[in-house]
């Protein structure tokens, strides 16, 4: 028996996962206002202990995931015979509105998977441009009632760079709700033609209550420095490498951990080994406890994102704001979104886009243990007061509508 349903969650990130927290934070309040919402989830299951959850467990939002069964590769391709179970459906997603996605056949198949599920869909919500634009061929194939689309960053500000201007024209003309988490990315959507009337921006809560200073600090004279981040050239690790072969050669105390993953990592650790640095450490993605942890035994925060990678500019960085309610003083780079996370000169350092300027911020911390402890209390003050989990309020008359 198909069951109608208020809302569904489209996800395109491994869900739950390490990465997506923010998303995590939205589905259950979805799930709060509607309790028969779904979460539809494209990439699969990245594993997670869930009771590091409790609020997600407590709405039964691990019961109320929907995997499909997307084929990817040249699979893809046998689905083709598929075709004549819904052929006008087919040749619709072949559109060039839906490029690139239409190159892969991604949104018909994700079209032929979501029509097996027992439910019939009133708002879609789609995480992510990217997924928009297979949002934007659902809901015009019935899929869904009406649309939202959330962009968090790259998305619109370097996709368009690599797939053209018009890549999201298709998706703005038929979202009804387009939903961003900083000014900054609000102008973009606005530049690249979205409608001003149909944007809802709102700063992503965070979690005082588990991320927190740590209450037992050991003292050492060895200075911490820590970067969480997806390793990938945007994010501009390779800077901030280079900048401890500057500050190694005048600190002989001063460590970096590099918390994160991504098929970068190689070419980082490369550079790391022809500059004959031995105070560096790949740790890995990590999650929850272990990522806090991270945070509780560094002394300054660093994300030195760049905005010269195929015109990608950084959104905000959310581990901006982790590092703020850990008490970190940070350094990041002065660009996109990240002056509305990280106050200059009140809970942080902006550093120009270069290795020189990155060191000359982080050595001014490291010399300065008062300055590093006022601009933590600082940072923790910003996060609570402005990345409030009343934000998500703004999504209640979305869902409810």
């Amino acid at each position: 028996m198909e069951v109608k349903i208020k809302n569904a969650m489209l996800i395109g990130e491994k869900f739950p996962g390490k990465r997506v927290d923010f998303i995590m934070k939205q589905a259950v309040k979805l799930l709060k206002i509607k309790p028969d919402s779904r979460m539809i989830v494209l990439s699969g299951k990245e594993k997670t202990d869930e009771s590091e959850s409790p609020k997600a467990k407590s709405v039964g939002l691990y019961e109320k995931i929907d995997y499909l069964s997307v084929p990817s590769g040249y699979s893809r391709f046998k689905e083709i015979p598929k075709i004549l179970n819904h052929p006008i459906a087919f040749a619709k997603s072949l559109s060039f509105k839906y490029y690139p996605m239409n190159y892969t056949l991604k949104p018909y198949l994700i079209y032929n998977e979501i029509k097996k599920l027992p439910y019939k869909i009133d708002l879609l919500h789609c995480h992510f441009g990217q997924i928009g634009i297979i949002g934007s061929y659902l809901k015009k194939m019935g899929v869904c009632k009406k649309l939202a689309v959330s962009f968090y960053g790259g998305d619109i500000t370097g996709y368009p760079k690599t797939y053209g201007k018009e890549i999201f024209k298709d998706m703005f003309e038929n979202a009804d709700y387009i939903i961003t988490c900083t000014n900054f990315l609000k102008r973009k959507l606005i530049e690249h033609g979205a409608d001003p009337k149909k944007i809802i921006m709102f700063y992503l809560p965070q979690d005082p209550g588990f991320f927190t200073p740590s209450k037992n600090k050991k003292k050492s004279r060895e200075i911490r420095i820590l970067t969480v981040a997806r390793l990938v050239p945007e994010k501009g690790v390779q800077n901030a490498i280079r900048a401890m072969s500057i500050l190694s050669k005048k600190y002989r105390n001063v460590k970096y951990a590099i918390v994160g993953d991504g098929d970068y990592r190689i070419e980082l650790e490369k550079l790391v080994s022809s500059l004959g640095l031995q105070n560096i450490e790949f740790r890995g993605l990590k999650g929850g406890k272990d990522k806090l942890e991270e945070y509780q035994s560094s002394d300054i925060f660093v994300l030195p994102s760049i905005s010269t990678h195929k015109g990608w500019v950084e959104g905000g960085g959310l581990s901006n704001l982790e590092a703020g309610l850990c008490e970190l003083p940070v350094v990041a780079s002065n660009c996109g979104g990240i002056p509305e996370y990280v106050l200059a000169g009140v809970s942080g350092l902006l550093a120009e886009e270069n290795p020189e300027d990155l060191a000359n911020k982080i050595s001014v911390l490291i010399d300065n243990p008062s300055l590093r402890k006022k601009f933590g209390k600082a940072g923790a003050r910003h996060v609570k007061s402005i990345f409030s989990i009343k934000n998500l309020e703004a999504l209640e008359d979305v869902y409810n509508e």
